[in-house]
């Protein structure tokens, strides 16, 4: 495959999550908007992002077996597909819980098109290009967060937010029809096994423990939801043990693979913190009208997508080091944002901001997913990452649900700066974990380096 062609794919493969990043940076900045046409809070309008990132976090693991099972590219078009029509229909909801059910549908859409790319990269890229394919695949979403604030905001200013989701119902479907014409029906590795078990107990019983649990969060004086979200992990538990398990046999015992996924729900934890709050932060704190909103967003998305193929090299040689300096960057970037909550922020300040937390995400993830990759055997790819992928979106619903009610601390539906103010620091000591991570990371490379020049010597 030549260079030109290797392109092509990973252009389309990455193609395939385009609309879905632009729904999240759109209906953050709709999230006002949302709020008053369905009449209901802040607190009540967490359990739209608990259920679509439930379902979607859950649903990756199912759906990476399922991909291991029939192939890569058949999930892949089959959740475009599913992601086109939730989309159509969301568009002309007017029912708060007819909406919820069709956002969960379009999270179960993206659940099976994300595993399906990641497998689609592990077969049809080498080793030494992953770090490269992932910052091509950087450089496509930071192209869709680029398009997706400024569109959102201008969309917005214009027409109701029922039009953002007629935006995102074409986008998908120029690429489906991308997928259709130019993904290869498999690699030369890539062998689908058709006798795979089907996790239905030990998925159903997850999801339904996390929704409940992520309710609990929001009420914590219900203790009959803690009662039913344990009786529910209790069922994926007896799921497990039947020897239907949704997660991988034995991934417990791959070391740099659980430190990766733990460093990943801390990184995203942040990401997705700032990400849900941070447009409705600056509306409601800074009041800001929402197409100066989405330039400023627009830094973080330019900056990737300049930085991405960068990024991708320097996972390729350094994913230690461009990790580590990634975090940092980001850090700073939250640092000043909490600033801001004590009435400090021009708009050039903003910019700034988003300029370290564009640069540093840049350099984080390709190193981030590359070493988790290609720490899990190559046969059960969409397992392994479908469970690393469950993890890093969990966190938006748990964002939610940790973050909904306290961004707001004076109940009357919009964030204020007390509120906001203990959020970011929550952001700074979790990504202060994730470089502890890096460093636990360092210390199993060393010795497995030093393990290697050992077995050398000896023979």
């Amino acid at each position: 495959m030549t260079l030109a062609d290797q392109r092509w794919l990973i252009f389309c493969i990455a193609s395939g999550v385009f609309a879905s990043v632009m729904s999240t940076s759109m209906l953050s900045i709709a999230f006002p908007d949302l709020v008053q046409f369905f009449s209901i809070s802040y607190e009540t309008l967490q359990y739209r992002n608990i259920l679509f990132f439930t379902f979607f976090a859950v649903g990756l693991p199912f759906f990476g077996k399922i991909t291991d099972r029939i192939g890569a590219r058949l999930v892949y078009l089959t959740g475009l597909s599913l992601f086109v029509l939730s989309c159509l229909i969301s568009s002309v909801m007017t029912h708060w819980y007819g909406f919820l059910f069709f956002q969960s549908t379009q999270a179960v859409a993206d659940a099976m098109i994300v595993p399906a790319i990641v497998t689609l990269i592990r077969h049809h890229f080498p080793d030494e290009r992953v770090g490269w394919a992932f910052g091509w695949f950087s450089a496509t979403l930071s192209l869709a967060t680029i398009v997706g604030p400024a569109l959102g905001g201008l969309i917005l200013k214009t027409y109701e937010w029922h039009a953002l989701f007629l935006v995102l119902a074409f986008c998908a479907l120029i690429s489906l029809i991308l997928g259709w014409i130019r993904i290869p029906a498999y690699s030369t590795d890539e062998k689908p096994s058709g006798n795979a078990s089907i996790p239905w107990i030990s998925s159903l019983s997850l999801l339904a423990g996390i929704i409940i649990l992520q309710m609990f969060l929001l009420e914590p004086s219900n203790i009959g939801m803690l009662v039913a979200a344990l009786s529910a992990l209790g069922g994926f538990c007896y799921g497990e043990a039947r020897h239907m398990p949704l997660l991988p046999k034995g991934f417990y015992w791959h070391t740099r693979f659980l430190n990766a996924c733990v460093r990943v729900f801390l990184i995203f934890m942040v990401i997705n913190t700032i990400a849900l709050y941070g447009p409705s932060y600056l509306r409601d704190v800074h009041h800001w009208p929402t197409d100066r909103i989405g330039w400023v967003i627009l830094v973080e998305s330019v900056t990737g997508m300049l930085f991405a193929n960068l990024a991708g090299r320097a996972a390729d040689r350094y994913p230690l080091s461009a990790m580590g300096s990634g975090m940092g960057l980001s850090l700073l970037g939250i640092s000043l944002l909490l600033w801001t909550a004590f009435g400090v922020g021009s708009i050039w300040m903003f910019l700034f901001i988003y300029l370290l937390i564009g640069i540093g995400h840049t350099l984080t993830m390709p190193a981030q997913n590359k070493i988790a990759l290609l720490s899990v055997p190559r046969q059960q790819t969409g397992n392994y990452m479908g469970l690393f992928q469950m993890i890093q979106f969990l966190t938006g619903a748990f964002a939610g649900g940790v973050f909904g009610s306290r961004v707001e601390t004076d109940g009357v539906g919009r964030i204020d700066p007390f509120g906001f103010r203990w959020t970011m620091w929550i952001c700074v000591g979790l990504l202060a974990g994730a470089f502890i991570t890096v460093l636990v990371d360092r210390c199993l490379s060393k010795r497995r380096t030093d393990q290697s020049d050992a077995f050398d010597a000896c023979h």
